[in-house]
């Protein structure tokens, strides 16, 4: 997230979070955290994403998720 944020390479207006972008969140653990989004929207407005999760490999909301909102985006 901060090598991306610092090349400007960071969105944070989640209304249209194309396939296979980056979601980045800097501070749900100690690590952060990286999914890969769908560029598909939940019921309520929010990026669906594929991500790891103590259950293996899953596709949720990021409302979902549990960490709040991402950080930011980008594309890779």
């Amino acid at each position: 997230y901060y090598a991306m944020a610092a090349a400007g390479r960071i969105s944070k207006n989640f209304n249209s979070v194309p396939a296979g972008a980056a979601l980045l969140w800097s501070g749900c653990s100690q690590w952060g955290h990286a999914a890969i989004a769908t560029g598909e929207t939940s019921a309520d407005g929010t990026p669906i994403m594929i991500t790891t999760s103590s259950r293996g490999i899953r596709e949720m909301s990021t409302k979902q998720f549990g960490c709040g909102m991402p950080t930011g985006w980008g594309k890779l």
